[in-house]
């Protein structure tokens, strides 16, 4: 029922990030793998893209911490700005609206909370958006191993850890499938519903507690300047396509 629009948003918005964090990367004088786990992490689903990108590049503990820390912060940030930002716009619709959500922030607890915060069918549009995003982190990672094998020196050994499909969106489909055949009764979904708000709180906690500013001090700079510039821009491109792509796809 979203129609096309979310596959452009995904299938553009998520190379665009990354390419766009890398170039910064450049600019600021980060080193390369930061500022793609940074990149990593605004384009596809925050701290779990991270570790998964980690595992094949073998990069640094410090550079995994920076860009959790940096990524986490503005996703925070995010969970107020973005529903503001797209309720200034009010010739989008509910589904556009949680298209634009669901593409520019980074953890699907972030997406969740400012989507639904706009209503159920911006929830449940920005929960989809992002989903789509999550399961570009399989094939993102195997370009990364394929890369690094080309790499003068490179031993094959970055390549230990390919990551699958995460079991969160395995599991996701599955309910998902489920709650569309009616298999569970009004009364059990009516209670899983209710106890996904409270999970969702305790899901917002924990990526609180992943956020240390001692963390962004030193080399965080530079990855925070990647981060912000990065995370803005990838805003302005999610906007900019639905705006062109007004009138074709909505």
């Amino acid at each position: 029922s979203v129609g096309a629009l979310p596959l452009v948003l995904i299938f553009a918005g998520v190379p665009f990030t990354i390419l766009t964090a890398l170039g910064l990367g450049r600019l600021f004088g980060v080193e390369g793998d930061l500022a793609l786990l940074v990149g990593t992490g605004n384009g596809i689903c925050g701290s779990s893209a991270i570790a998964a990108a980690q595992g094949v590049l073998n990069t640094k503990e410090e550079h995994v911490g920076v860009s959790i820390a940096v990524i986490n912060l503005l996703g925070t940030i995010g969970i107020l700005l973005l529903p503001m930002l797209v309720s200034l716009f009010p010739a989008f619709s509910e589904q556009v609206r949680g298209m634009l959500i669901g593409n520019t922030l980074q953890a699907v607890g972030q997406v969740t909370v400012a989507g639904f915060a706009l209503g159920a069918i911006t929830g449940q549009t920005a929960t989809v958006v992002k989903m789509g995003r999550i399961l570009l982190v399989t094939p993102a990672v195997l370009i990364y191993g394929f890369i690094l094998k080309r790499r003068p020196g490179a031993t094959g050994t970055h390549s230990r850890s390919l990551p699958g499909i995460p079991l969160f969106i395995v599991m996701f489909l599955l309910f998902s499938l489920i709650n569309t055949t009616g298999l569970l009764p009004a009364r059990a979904t009516s209670l899983v519903r209710g106890a996904a708000e409270g999970l969702l709180i305790v899901a917002m906690a924990g990526i609180g507690m992943k956020i240390t500013f001692q963390g962004i001090a030193g080399e965080g700079k530079g990855a925070l300047a990647v981060g912000v510039l990065t995370w803005g821009l990838q805003i302005a491109f999610s906007f900019l396509l639905v705006v062109l792509l007004r009138g074709i796809f909505w």
